[in-house]
């Protein structure tokens, strides 16, 4: 993966964003019909929009992902900022794999029956998109991290926020600065887990919730994994959060909480 930082929006960049948006609110329904599509250079194969109230349907993506691994983020997280860089092949390929084969984003055509709620004006809106093997699909939901949990029989809503968290970890990676920082804070947060908390499992670089830039030039990381309860029903939860300055040394704070009996 390369990783450039640019303020500049290039022609073809513009071009780019504009056909992304065009693609994943071309239509306000719910659930986008599938059709076929021809594969054509320069078009985005995923994009993922993350918006904080259904007024923002018409933000900027948060992350688009090309056909040939070139991808834009548009940090939903922290200060904001644009990200620019490139996916190798193989990347590319295993996050469609997870997203079209692990996750069947192109066989969910509904919810189950499941009627979506009347969601709060500034309920935050999930938009999928992907456009790959001929085809093209796109979902637009609100309030899908409050309604998965709520629902844990609604498969086609667990497949939906599996793929919106795979996303937000992978724009968490980038915004880290790569796999090996992320892997660098897990082992931090580990170390300080085991000096306040000992005996608790350690958290892996697939915990990883969500990383952003802090407005100093650091860069802030937070990792988080639930516990269910063995035997019953309830959940607890490990959670970190590593604060990385530019210069200096990390502050971590570490919480664990065991899983509690819910009706």
């Amino acid at each position: 993966m390369r990783l450039n930082h640019d303020n500049a929006i290039p022609w073809r960049r513009m071009f780019l964003l504009s056909l992304a948006v065009s693609f994943l609110f071309g239509a306000n329904a719910l659930i986008a019909a599938t059709e076929p599509t021809p594969p054509v250079p320069g078009t985005p194969v995923i994009v993922f929009s993350l918006a904080a109230d259904s007024g923002g349907s018409s933000a900027l993506p948060t992350l688009i992902v090309d056909r040939d691994g070139r991808f834009i983020i548009n940090t939903p997280f922290g200060p904001p900022s644009r990200l620019e860089g490139q996916f190798g092949e193989n990347e590319v390929a295993e996050l469609l794999r997870f997203v079209i084969d692990e996750h069947r984003f192109f066989d969910i055509t509904e919810l189950d029956h499941w009627t979506q709620p009347p969601a709060a004006d500034d309920a935050p809106v999930t938009a999928i998109g992907v456009n790959a093997k001929g085809r093209e699909h796109r979902y637009r939901i609100e309030a899908l991290e409050s309604a998965a949990p709520r629902y844990p029989g609604n498969e086609p809503l667990q497949h939906l926020f599996a793929i919106q968290k795979r996303l937000i970890s992978l724009i968490g990676t980038v915004c880290a600065g790569g796999g090996a920082r992320v892997e660098e804070a897990a082992r931090l947060t580990n170390a300080a887990l085991e000096r306040r908390f000992p005996g608790t499992p350690p958290l892996e670089a697939g915990d990883l919730e969500l990383a952003h830039a802090t407005l100093d030039g650091g860069v802030r990381l937070r990792f988080l994994r639930e516990t269910p309860k063995t035997g019953g029903k309830g959940k607890g939860y490990v959670f970190a959060e590593i604060d990385r300055p530019p210069r200096g040394e990390p502050s971590i704070l570490v919480r664990v909480e065991s899983p509690r009996d819910t009706p």
